[in-house]
């Protein structure tokens, strides 16, 4: 039955009965299609104290239907006849213009003037007591969905003024925020005819049907126009500016368009994008039209359109909030797709939905979605993309068992099928397979995993994934690392972070901290940005994280030749590495283990050494090789170092080894008041550098006294008179303090041990 048709039979029953004053009966709600918000409105205006609604239109205009669905639905809101009159104790009202309106707060039906439609508006917003326009955003959008082509003629007086002055709250709790931006940004770019389309369109917040947008002199052929001119442009960019009117325009109540704008937007999702910053507006125009194909009863689209945005969403922009609502939206929609002609489509969502679960590592979810995966697969019937739907749930199965930890040999074979296979598989499922391959076999084979990373890194460029290149970076940052390629690890990491700012990614601090240390590795400065690196950590992030970085600065110290103070300072953080890090909290232990050996604590460091060989973990084969050479002092350490930790335990090794004391006497005289150091290559005067004096003259007096190493808060004491500082914070100024006196010379002639630090004895102090 048509929608006029429906309502001319209303009105035939209308006249035939008395007024229907009943609760609403199953079918009846649906007189306001579904725009619950209007009754809302309604009722928060219709109150026992309030004077009564007005109705203010001619006849023939909708006003009959929308009477009888409010009357319906509230018991007291009564119609006396078809002319519209009112007791005077019903609280609802009709009249035509130009007839006196009774008391009460009218409320016109279009037609309308400019003047009488900001009569209504004030009205209403003296009622509510809120500023005309927060009305109009809070509560006309709704109205207007039970009222077309209401809206028209209040946005045309509210909304005369640019859309740069009320974007923000026209679109609060409507549209996504980022529409009206991408709006402001992409205008310039349209040519002027479709500018000035879209300029008619900034007169309405809200989409508008066909039949508005005609009143309100948007011809529907500048509508499609956009979408011809922007289909024939040459870049996704340029489809997507075109694209977005016309969806703006045309869909929210055509289910017919919408469709249509549903499956352009899923074509669009496949094409690289060159500017990253779009997409996240093409997520947002994603989600409203997920929403709408709900609303209008249309779950394919909204299936094939959601898969597709969280498929788009996993390589390029995790993080987003809308990421996460669109998951909940395709569960939402999954029971509706069971029906065996949308099989094909159902386990799309169902893949999707699996990936996401990966994605978050929601493990127990996983297996779940994959077994349904291979339920529907066993009941499919020549499905054309069964054989690719396969693949990605092989795929899927892996990354279950590589996040779970339990990669066995023949998964990662399936995956090195797979990625034989690759020109089969769409980009999506190809950059997926990547990133897989790539980190599964990084411990075994870093050479194909570097060959994976080689193929993928300019597919995620060109296409703007950020966050496959993102984490692609780190992948060949940490392969580089663990090959001695400092300086082009700290490049990827540095590259990984600032994809992870552009994504607003708070995963940017721990790849700046990744980079740090590895420009400290390589020689470089890269001890400053650790600090704040750290201390950034300790403010915005778990204590685990500051800790983990915090023991690679003890690493580093301990490869410059402290193997003492820095891991007191870490002392108290090292549970939080065992529980988070353990393979990190072995190398620390190592280190340990070798500082006590080196002070002649034989039993301790052994014992700390041993604990790491017997334990079983990642270290356990390092563990070993540390105990052979402290047992066969003369042999080398084992060959080549196989990753970072263990090329600094190897340099903290070679540290130890270095004679200082045989050729210090020849070398160095330091004065005893800390006024200047002297070797072969002169003297070097501190005069101007109060800190490193004050050290000094403490460090040569305990020399000259013979008292032994100097603790930290003597040091502190002597050095920074009258501060009070934290354990941590003392540590690493006294590190820093000493490590500057090292630079000038001193180094391999000033040590670190288990109580302090001390001058070698053969250093001669000048008194």
């Amino acid at each position: 039955m048509s929608a006029s048709r429906s309502e001319n039979t209303d009105a035939a029953r209308a006249k035939a009965r008395p007024p229907d004053t009943r609760p609403p009966g199953p079918g009846e709600a649906k007189l306001l299609h579904g725009r619950e918000r209007l009754v809302e409105l309604l009722e928060s205006l219709v109150e026992e104290e309030a004077p009564r609604l007005v109705l203010v239109g001619p006849p023939g205009v909708g006003r009959r239907t929308l009477a009888r669905a409010v009357a319906s639905r509230h018991a007291r809101c009564a119609l006396e006849d078809e002319a519209g009159a009112a007791s005077a104790t019903t609280p609802l009202a009709f009249a035509a213009p130009g007839e006196p309106l009774p008391e009460g707060v009218p409320v016109h039906v279009p037609p309308l003037t400019r003047e009488a439609a900001r009569a209504t508006l004030e009205a209403l917003a003296a009622r509510r007591g809120v500023p005309l326009e927060e009305l109009a955003i809070e509560e006309l959008l709704d109205l207007a969905g039970g009222l077309p082509g209401l809206l028209d003629h209040f946005v045309r007086e509210l909304v005369s003024r640019p859309w740069s002055e009320i974007r923000e709250q026209t679109l609060a709790g409507r549209l996504p925020a980022p529409l009206a931006a991408w709006i402001d940004a992409r205008v310039a770019e349209l040519d002027a005819p479709t500018r000035r389309a879209l300029e008619q369109l900034a007169c309405a917040p809200r989409p508008q049907p066909a039949a508005a947008l005609a009143r309100a002199g948007v011809p529907p052929e500048a509508l499609e126009a956009l979408v011809e001119r922007g289909l024939a442009r040459r870049t996704a960019d340029r489809r997507f500016v075109a694209l977005g009117p016309w969806i703006l325009g045309a869909a929210p109540r055509d289910p017919e368009v919408l469709e249509r704008a549903a499956e352009a937007l899923v074509v669009q999702a496949g094409e690289p994008v060159k500017d990253p910053r779009l997409l996240p507006h093409w997520f947002a125009m994603a989600a409203w039209l997920v929403t709408l194909c709900r609303g209008h009863g249309l779950p394919a689209p909204a299936a094939r359109l959601g898969a597709a945005a969280l498929d788009l969403a996993h390589c390029a922009l995790r993080g987003h909030p809308l990421v996460g609502w669109l998951e909940e939206q395709l569960q939402l929609l999954e029971p509706r797709l069971r029906e065996p002609v949308r099989l094909g489509l159902r386990l799309e969502v169902l893949l999707v939905l699996a990936d996401e679960a990966l994605l978050v590592r929601r493990l127990e979810r996983a297996p779940e979605l994959l077994d349904a995966v291979d339920e529907a697969l066993g009941r499919s019937e020549a499905l054309e993309n069964e054989e690719a739907l396969a693949r990605r749930a092989a795929r899927q199965r892996a990354a279950l068992r590589h996040t779970e930890g339990e990669l066995a040999p023949e998964h990662l074979a399936t995956l090195r099928t797979l990625w034989e296979a690759r020109d089969t598989s769409t980009p999506e499922e190809t950059m997926r397979l990547a990133l897989l391959l790539a980190s599964a076999a990084k411990p075994e084979d870093p050479e194909e995993a570097m060959r994976v990373i080689a193929y993928a890194l300019p597919l995620a460029e060109a296409r703007g994934w950020s966050l496959a290149e993102r984490r692609l970076r780190v992948l060949a940052g940490d392969i580089d690392s663990d090959r001695g390629d400092l300086r082009a690890a700290a490049s990827q990491y540095e590259q990984a972070a600032r994809r992870a700012e552009e994504l607003g990614l708070k995963e940017a601090l721990l790849h700046r901290g990744s980079a740090a240390v590895a420009r400290w590795a390589a020689g470089e400065d890269g001890r400053e940005a650790l600090d704040e690196v750290i201390e950034a950590l300790r403010t915005h992030a778990p204590p685990r994280m500051a800790a983990y970085f915090g023991a690679y600065r003890a690493m580093l110290r301990a490869a410059d030749g402290d193997l003492q103070g820095p891991f007191e300072a870490i002392a108290d953080s090292y549970p939080l590495l065992l529980e988070a890090y353990p393979r990190v909290a072995e190398v620390v232990m190592l280190f340990r283990g070798l500082g006590e050996l080196r002070i002649g604590r034989e039993a301790i460091g052994l014992r700390r050494v041993e604990e790491v060989a017997e334990g079983g973990g990642a270290s356990e084969a390092l563990a070993r090789e540390l105990l052979r050479w402290h047992r066969s002092p003369g042999e080398a350490f084992r060959g080549p170092p196989r990753s970072l930790e263990e090329r600094l335990l190897v340099a903290a090794i070679a540290r130890g080894e270095e004679p200082a004391g045989a050729d210090a006497e020849a070398r160095w005289t330091v004065d005893r008041d800390g006024r200047w150091l002297e070797g072969p290559e002169g003297r070097v005067s501190l005069a101007r550098r109060a800190v490193l004096r004050r050290l000094l003259a403490r460090l040569a007096e305990a020399a000259w006294q013979s008292e032994g190493p100097v603790d930290v808060p003597t040091i502190v004491e002597a050095t920074w008179p009258g501060e009070r500082l934290l354990p941590d914070a003392a540590a690493a100024r006294v590190y820093t303090a000493v490590r500057s006196l090292r630079k000038l010379g001193l180094e391999g002639a000033l040590h670190t041990t288990g109580d302090g630090y001390a001058l070698d004895p053969a250093v001669r102090v000048q008194g």
